[in-house]
């Protein structure tokens, strides 16, 4: 489960939703209102619930944070109030008691990191105001809020931030801010010289720090794997030379769902370790300790090659060319499989049950034995002490036992034929699923196939999903709507690009009014828009003037000359390149020499020759496809030559493509990539729309890369639908792989309350936004993908 779109899961069965979302099972227990005098307001906002008295709130200043577990919220809360009222402080807190257990769970974001209520005092009122908290919350427990001072041994913390909650634009992005003499800076949190001086809270600092236990873990060369509410997992050689994995345990963080912290799954991982140490079967415990506010377990590092590992380097499906025979890669399941299933035995004989099992809990050694790892969710003799810290697909949700363990173990042949099977709760999906899968093997050919979603199916989905009332997004989209500025109006990730594709279905024109109407709405009163074609407020002005509301676009792409700084990178999705077509084409359609003018400036600042920039990952969204299209566009919306910075930017993708058996992929870090979005099919839209002529043995490569089957994902951005437009785009629409692409978006298709909806990112939940939902889906499902592709993305002329 990943920190952001697992906890953006946790709202809504069907659709990412944040734990405060009306309905959510997490507004359990609400939090009656505290007593506060007749003049003060009180509102909601997400999951607080602020009670501020007449007076305006200063733009910044010293904050009061005050943690508490769930069980100890309510009263920390009302306690806390008192004292807020008596000393005429605004305040705010949790509005229910599921929301504080929410906000602490293992996968919550840290940022919230255990705060309950927030206090806001004014500079002269800190000092009393906390030494009255302090005293009233005398035996409140809370865990530590990462990077603010604990007062004492109290449940209260200080840090220097924000009172109103304001946004600066920046080159990269819309960030946190705070004023400062009137001026915006991005408020970075735990940041060191960030705050003025004042007498207490420095002293408070002071002291924390002197506090702080100098002992230090023997530990050399630690590497950061990983980090969760629940603490980090770092990689590093021990004092004596032994490489080791050294897992950390907060002190009352990282609940699971009946409410128990980190520490007591990590004690039972110790007891487990202990129990199987000597067996060749987990790491070897090496040391078990409290150091400052976190237990750490030492253990052996056992290596890295996991079954995903291996799965990702083996699977002849993943690597188009490689042979399936020559691969060995059928029997190799047959052997992990024989070895998970002794490695278990022995594990269970000494009273352990795992209870996750999964391909990345089990490590292969090179003797060809399985090592499993990670026993924090295990039971011993029969006594568990976790619930809900498991990976999706592998558990059925009871506690740890040995034949669940067993029954994992047969999931896990499953995720080595697909890896995808995982997240897959329709059965009929699952089947067809791993009868692809079989027959990419050659095991057999693959019958009964599931109907091919149809555009009418999908466009109607979507429009029952629209919601009105809502404010940051009319459809349900991607997670990036809860924790990115503007997506949820975007037109990759939000209700720009969703309108734009159901014009180009011909969706009913009142519906699409209506939808006009709200975003139209939605981005002229957003507090602030980012920059960029693909995911802010350029695109969203494309958008609204495709769709007929010229007007608004004009005010929205006004909104955005700001005195922000000027963007940096070429990229389409938040760059020159992106910004420049936005200019371009609301010239053309509002007849503005300023406009246009400004495109022009844009567009003559596109690097046309050198090196790709540092942050270039192949592809359309920040990869030189996308400034490739983006060119090709400008030129002729401009009606100037392009060709050069077009040619320049596709090379830099070439450069960085990579071939590996028959395919040529885009590289990204350690990721060799096909898709749309990220990799090399970027490539063949951008030489299709671009009219730039590739060599052969490039053609070949890129047309085995799209046929790449194993794909986890459905979207556009990164999985099939993306790969259908590219396979489209390399063959002129005659690949033979092309309608197997199109057939396996039913993979992605499923219901709710009978009408038809697209997974979206991790597969978790139906989005209908143009990256990764039913929007995308639309595209590769057009009797011309790459026309439709470019008629959405602002690449049409």
């Amino acid at each position: 489960m990943g920190v952001d779109w697992g906890f953006f899961a946790l709202g809504h069965e069907h659709f990412f939703a944040p734990p405060w979302t009306e309905g959510s099972p997490w507004l359990r227990g609400l939090f009656p209102d505290p007593a506060v005098p007749p003049l003060w307001t009180s509102r909601v906002s997400g999951p607080w619930r602020s009670h501020s008295p007449a007076a305006p709130l200063a733009p910044s200043g010293w904050k009061v944070h005050i943690s508490a577990h769930p069980d100890q919220a309510a009263a920390a809360i009302g306690l806390a109030a008192r004292v807020c009222v008596d000393h005429g402080v605004a305040f705010k807190h949790l509005r229910s008691s599921g929301l504080v257990h929410a906000l602490q769970t293992k996968f919550a974001p840290t940022t919230h990191s255990g705060k309950v209520v927030v206090c806001y005092p004014e500079p002269d009122a800190l000092e009393d105001l906390c030494l009255a908290l302090v005293d009233a919350l005398d035996g409140i427990e809370g865990p530590d809020i990462v990077g603010e001072p604990r007062i004492g041994t109290s449940s209260v913390h200080l840090r220097f931030g924000a009172f109103v909650g304001e946004w600066l634009a920046t080159g990269d992005g819309v960030v946190p801010a705070i004023r400062r003499g009137g001026e915006l800076e991005h408020d970075r949190r735990g940041s060191a010289g960030e705050s003025p001086p004042h007498p207490y809270a420095d002293a408070v600092a002071a002291e924390h720090r002197r506090t702080l236990t100098a002992a230090t873990l023997p530990l050399r060369d630690a590497r950061l794997i990983h980090r969760t509410n629940a603490g980090g997992v770092y990689r590093g050689t021990w004092d004596d030379g032994r490489a080791v994995i050294v897992k950390e345990a907060r002190h009352r963080a990282g609940l699971d769902l009946d409410g128990l912290a980190a520490p007591i799954r990590l004690t039972q991982e110790h007891i487990a370790l202990q129990r199987l140490s000597g067996k060749g079967v987990a790491p070897e415990p090496i040391w078990y300790g409290t150091i400052g506010p976190s237990d750490f377990l030492v253990m052996q590092d056992v290596g890295v090659g996991t079954l995903v590992h291996h799965e990702a380097r083996r699977h002849p499906a993943v690597i188009p060319g490689l042979d399936v025979e020559a691969s060995g890669y059928v029997g190799w399941i047959d052997d992990v499989l024989a070895a998970v299933r002794r490695t278990l035995d022995i594990v269970h004989a000494a009273g352990v049950a795992h209870g996750d099992v999964h391909p990345a809990n089990v490590v292969m050694q090179e003797d060809g034995s399985a090592t499993i790892i990670d026993f924090e969710s295990c039971a011993i003799d029969g006594v568990s002490c976790s619930r809900g810290i498991v990976a999706a697909g592998y558990s059925n949700g009871e506690p740890p036992t040995p034949q669940g363990d067993r029954e994992a173990a047969r999931n896990i042949v499953d995720a080595l034929l697909h890896p995808a099977v995982a997240n897959v709760t329709s059965a009929a999906v699952r089947a067809d699923m791993l009868a692809g899968a079989r027959a990419d093997l050659g095991l057999a050919p693959h019958r009964d196939r599931l109907p091919v979603p149809t555009t009418t199916e999908l466009v109607s989905g979507i429009c029952s999903a629209a919601t009105f009332d809502a404010e940051d997004s009319l459809f349900p989209v991607d997670h990036r709507r809860f924790h990115v500025s503007g997506a949820g109006l975007s037109l990759l990730w939000g209700t720009a690009g969703v309108l734009v594709e159901l014009q180009r279905c011909g969706a009913d024109r009142a519906f699409l009014d209506a939808g006009v109407e709200w975003l139209a709405n939605a981005a002229l009163t957003a507090p602030l828009l980012p920059s960029g074609f693909g995911d802010g407020g350029h695109g969203i002005a494309w958008a609204l003037s495709e769709l007929g509301d010229l007007s608004s676009a004009e005010q929205v792409l006004d909104r955005l000359d700001d005195g922000r700084p000027d963007t940096s990178c070429p990229w389409w999705r938040n760059g020159k390149a992106g910004i420049a077509l936005a200019f371009a084409h609301m010239a053309r359609a509002t007849g503005r020499d300023d406009l246009r003018e400004t495109a022009l400036e844009l567009t003559e600042a596109l690097p046309v020759s050198g090196t790709r920039p540092a942050d270039h990952v192949p592809g359309i969204g920040f990869g030189g496809a996308g400034v490739a299209c983006a060119a090709a566009a400008l030129g002729d919306l401009l009606q100037g030559d392009t060709d050069a910075a077009a040619n320049a930017a596709l090379d830099w993708d070439l450069q960085s493509c990579e071939q590996r058996a028959n395919g040529l992929y885009g590289r990204q870090d350690a990721k060799l990539l096909p898709y749309l979005g990220r990799g090399s099919g970027g490539v063949a839209v951008a030489a299709k729309l671009c009219g730039i002529e590739l060599d052969s043995d490039v053609i070949a490569g890129l047309s085995a890369a799209v046929a790449t089957p194993i794909v986890a994902l459905g979207g556009l951005y990164e999985g099939r639908a993306g790969l259908a437009v590219a396979a489209d785009a390399i063959s002129n629409g005659e690949h033979p792989y092309l309608p197997e692409l199109t057939r396996r978006l039913n993979w992605s298709v499923g219901t709710v309350d009978s009408n038809t909806m697209f997974k979206g990112d991790q597969n978790a939940r139906y989005t209908t936004d143009l990256a990764t939902g039913a929007a995308g889906a639309l595209i590769a499902l057009a009797q011309d993908p790459v026309a439709a592709f470019a008629s959405s993305c602002g690449f049409s002329t």
